[in-house]
């Protein structure tokens, strides 16, 4: 596993005194343990024992943060595309690769940033802008990466910001054959309708009806738009459009806002899909992980839902935030990908099966 020297510094700063022995005896434990799914068990994902991409002093584009990974599975290896955030406060997508999904090899540079041809931002945001610690952070955010293979191309949604508009939702592609060997994507365009802001967008590995479907979240609510060619969305006369919805729930942990985090995952009962919401009563305004259902036929109907999150951030590294953006299926297991505290990329695991019985027998339709 590549270990970034920046990592080493951070357990010896005065704050983060006693992580070493919060790790040593919270998270040293086997986790490919089965656990057994009892009647209306709630669904779990069990963490990795620590961060598996961290911020390093030998890159200045990385040496801030590194977080929010979107993740895929090619020639049977998993790939994040992680978004990471300099000393010069530009966000710009990181590559790692890895054998098992757990120990990864990072790339030495950005495999995608903007060229701005102004001087980004400025620190006078508007707060409604601003979901993370890293409010003067210029650039692409949180991608989103999804191979279609009908088209033999890996299509990557990811937030564009500058600091000075509401941040929008850009796609950009390449095709599967130059990803990981030559990094040459497509011109990145905007999708979403202007003068709103939108994020956490994602496209289902399959068509549906022969038209592409796009997830994105308009606050407070995942909405869904069939797109019958992404070329339509030119980013000057069509955008997406926010024609179904998936609504937060009063009274739950997720009743503040809602936004899918990773492509959802065809399973043997639907597509899978990995989400983050907040709770509306909660102080702390947590970023916490769930799980919901989509019929594999109409993916804009809710099977099921959890009604308690699936993982939760926990102090001190994770602090209030565990926001997914990646996920995948390597074996019998499910991975889920996701930023810890806007800073580091952690992974949490769970047999795939056991997971979607749980969630079956814990979850109810509504």
């Amino acid at each position: 596993m590549v270990r970034g020297s920046v990592f080493s510094k951070v357990l010896r700063l005065g704050k983060w005194s006693g992580l070493r022995l919060f790790w040593s005896k919270a998270f040293r434990r086997k986790i490919f343990k089965k656990q057994e799914v009892i009647g209306e068990a709630v669904p779990k994902l069990s963490k990795i024992s620590m961060p598996v991409i961290y911020p390093s002093e030998e890159n200045h584009w990385e040496s801030v943060a590194t977080f929010n990974p979107a993740a895929i599975k090619l020639d049977g290896k998993i790939h994040l595309l992680y978004r990471a955030i300099g000393r010069d406060s530009i966000s710009r997508i990181g590559y790692a690769f890895s054998e098992d999904g757990v120990n990864f090899k990072k790339y030495p540079k950005p495999v995608y940033e903007i060229q701005f041809d102004h001087e980004p931002g400025g620190c006078n945001i508007e707060k409604s802008f601003v979901s993370s610690r890293w409010g003067c952070s210029f650039g692409c955010e949180d991608p989103r990466a999804t191979e279609i293979k009908d088209d033999s191309k890996i299509y990557m949604c990811y937030v564009f910001f500058d600091g000075k508009s509401n941040p929008k939702i850009a796609l950009t592609s390449i095709y599967t054959h130059n990803f990981a060997r030559k990094w040459e994507w497509e011109e990145a365009k905007i999708i979403s309708p202007p003068g709103i802001t939108v994020k956490s967008a994602c496209i289902l590995p399959e068509k549906v009806n022969n038209h592409y479907v796009v997830f994105f979240r308009i606050f407070p609510s995942i909405f869904i738009d069939f797109i019958r060619d992404l070329r339509d969305l030119d980013g000057k006369s069509k955008f997406l459009q926010p024609k179904h919805m998936i609504p937060p729930r009063k009274g739950k942990w997720d009743s503040l806002k809602i936004g899918m985090g990773a492509p959802p995952i065809r399973t043997r009962e639907g597509w899978l899909g990995i989400y983050y919401g907040v709770d509306e009563k909660d102080p702390y305004y947590r970023y916490r992980i769930g799980a919901m259902l989509l019929d594999s036929k109409d993916p804009t109907r809710v099977i099921c839902r959890s009604d308690a999150p699936i993982l939760e951030p926990e102090p001190p590294y994770e602090d209030r935030i565990a926001y997914p953006c990646g996920a995948v299926v390597n074996g019998d297991r499910l991975y889920v990908y996701y930023g810890a505290n806007d800073k580091f990329v952690c992974v949490a695991t769970a047999y795939l099966d056991e997971f979607l019985d749980g969630l079956l027998n814990h979850s109810k339709t509504f």
